[in-house]
């Protein structure tokens, strides 16, 4: 290229030259200087294109080399992340490495299985927390005119029958009088012939009271405790009664239900008459929320197509839960709510006040 160069300049020169010789023997001396003036002018510019042209083609070859170094640079970096990745996989091929793997997804396994717990139990105890505060609310509510009005039903009870020895106490873990007063006026109206009971006591000595009076009827109560069922026949003994009332003692055994098993009465269903009335009045809620749940799947094929069904306690959440589910899975299909705190129950087509 420089040869190139040097060839086209000389060629240039020479022709240059040669003009200005003809110029100035013909005479025309101005015209030759001029034409030299412009011939030197053009050579330093040519010679000025020529370094420019130089330093960019250097400048080119530098970019180029950086460029170079740079996929070069770019090369080695992806080999070496092939490398470290090739041993990342090869050490958790090995057997400490699948022993790490696996902690760590058992670790992430447990702690979702954890958290997801943790939410659960929240959300229960909030559940239980509100309907716990809607029975104080309730219960506050209540608690104005209550006094008052179990001294009327207790009042009322006494109108009714006049007994023959001192009767058991009401109020606290009995029966109140309230529902007593409901139980002695289904029993007077409905005239049933078996009444079976689910926890014995004060309850006891106004329903045979109630079926003496009718003239019909015998009541089988159920107890857990001995000792308290052998007090309920000692009552029932001195006001005369006991032909009209059998008191079983009936330990809490596990009981099979939809719902696990739950401790209930160890009674044989199919020694029991056919039922007209069940009053649930246990076992207590110590022994579970869902305590008195049992009752109905052990003792629906007693049930009279129209018998009732009396639960004491029907405002506590775990009652309202087992009405949900005898409502559900066992026929129940109306309820009536009863003064105080007892709900009335039945799997006919209607209520007893609308017979």
């Amino acid at each position: 290229m420089r040869r190139r160069r040097l060839l086209e300049g000389g060629v240039l020169a020479a022709a240059v030259v040669g003009a200005v010789v003809v110029m100035a023997v013909e005479g025309d001396l101005g015209a030759a200087l001029t034409l030299l003036a412009v011939s030197a002018v053009l050579a330093a510019l040519l010679e000025l294109d020529g370094r420019h042209r130089h330093a960019l083609r250097s400048q080119l070859e530098s970019m180029q080399q950086q460029v170079a170094r740079v996929r070069a640079d770019q090369r080695a970096a992806r080999d070496e992340i092939r490398r470290l990745r090739r041993r990342l996989e090869k050490q958790l091929r090995t057997e400490p490495g699948r022993t790490l793997t696996r902690t760590i997804e058992s670790s992430v396994g447990q702690i979702s299985t954890e958290l997801a717990q943790t939410h659960q139990l929240v959300e229960e105890h909030a559940d239980r927390a509100r309907a716990r505060q809607i029975e104080l609310r309730r219960s506050l509510r209540d608690l104005k005119h209550e006094p008052l009005t179990q001294q009327q039903s207790m009042a009322l009870l006494q109108s009714w029958f006049t007994p023959d020895a001192p009767l058991p106490a009401v109020g606290g873990w009995a029966m109140e009088p309230t529902t007593l007063v409901e139980i002695v006026d289904l029993i007077t109206r409905l005239r049933p012939t078996t009444v079976v009971e689910c926890g014995s006591g004060t309850s006891t000595m106004w329903v045979t009271q109630a079926l003496r009076r009718n003239g019909h009827g015998r009541v089988v109560s159920l107890d857990h405790d001995g000792d308290y069922a052998a007090a309920t026949r000692a009552h029932l003994a001195r006001h005369g009664l006991g032909a009209w009332a059998e008191v079983r003692h009936a330990p809490l055994v596990p009981t099979e239900t939809d719902h696990g098993p739950l401790d209930w009465y160890n009674v044989d269903a199919a020694s029991l008459p056919l039922i007209d009335m069940l009053v649930v009045d246990g076992p207590p809620k110590a022994t579970g929320d869902l305590a008195r749940y049992p009752a109905l799947p052990v003792l629906v094929e007693r049930l009279a197509p129209d018998a009732v069904i009396v639960l004491d306690d029907a405002d506590r959440a775990g009652e309202r839960r087992i009405v949900e589910l005898w409502q559900e899975q066992h026929g129940v299909r109306w309820t009536q709510k009863l003064v105080g705190r007892a709900l009335l129950l039945g799997l006919g087509d209607t209520p007893p006040a609308a017979r």
